[in-house]
């Protein structure tokens, strides 16, 4: 990985943790293991980090989610509306799952989260990636594999990320598997009732 590429990282996890304001560039090199004034040969100042840090963090985000964008569904579909159903609930459950556990997502969420206080541009980044994004590659899914059943709505689609993201958050994945494959069991239920 290159210098930049290491500072990039380490600033990302630094801005994340502590916000922009007791984040510093000595704090940011010594977590590289390089002097300050090489970073600068980098960055020109803290302000131009941090930019570059948004710019990294939201194109590996952006990356990731053109993989789900791009990546098949599974096996060409028979006729069975509840194999169809099957497929979709588990591609709109990774989906969901991966916006709160993914390493990038986490980190790219909570550097916008702790930074809420300094510009609207950062509340907008977190409802474009964090909620809207979701909420259309969920769709999208949902419309893809089973165009003939009832659609989600928007709100319900939220409601599912959600609470996904709640439990995830709030017991781990491992313990909240229970109730995701209840949530699972319901949205099923949902697009074919």
């Amino acid at each position: 990985m290159s210098t930049k590429n290491r500072i990039l990282s380490a600033a990302s996890a630094l801005f994340a943790d502590d916000g922009y304001d007791a984040a510093t560039i000595r704090k940011v090199a010594a977590s590289v293991g390089i002097k300050e004034s090489s970073l600068y040969n980098h960055f020109s100042s803290k302000r131009d980090l941090f930019a570059a840090v948004l710019k990294f963090q939201e194109g590996l985000l952006s990356e990731k989610l053109a993989s789900f964008r791009n990546e098949p569904l599974g096996s060409p579909f028979t006729d069975e509306t509840s194999a169809q159903v099957a497929v979709a609930v588990a591609g709109a459950l990774r989906i969901a799952i991966f916006f709160h556990t993914d390493p990038t997502a986490v980190t790219y969420r909570r550097l916008l989260r702790v930074n809420l206080h300094r510009d609207v541009i950062f509340r907008d980044k977190l409802k474009r990636f964090f909620q809207d994004e979701p909420l259309s590659l969920i769709a999208s899914i949902i419309a893809q594999a089973v165009p003939l059943v009832r659609q989600l709505t928007d709100l319900e689609i939220t409601g599912f990320i959600a609470t996904i993201g709640h439990l995830i958050e709030t017991h781990g994945q491992a313990a909240a598997e229970p109730q995701i494959r209840a949530l699972t069991r319901n949205l099923r239920d949902r697009l074919v009732e």
